[in-house]
């Protein structure tokens, strides 16, 4: 997940926790940005590198998506 800084007052990460996935169509950064939600609301986003097939796959598939939250906050320096 990435962009967690933005909403850490909202939300703390627990490792194992799943939390759904949906598509962002009206994120004027990114119109394929893949949204992660925790009861109904945006908590992160999935990283650039997995959202355009993420979006993809949302828009072709009735299936759900999840992710799962494996390890501690990283800064790689972006925010």
């Amino acid at each position: 997940m990435r962009g967690h800084h933005v909403y850490k007052d909202e939300w703390t990460p627990t490792v194992g926790e799943s939390l759904n996935c949906g598509q962002e169509p009206l994120n004027e950064k990114d119109k394929t940005a893949v949204a992660v939600m925790r009861d109904d609301k945006l908590v992160s986003h999935v990283p650039l590198s997995f959202s355009r097939c993420g979006s993809q796959y949302l828009e072709i598939s009735s299936s759900t998506v999840t992710c799962t939250v494996t390890g501690k906050r990283v800064n790689r320096g972006g925010g």
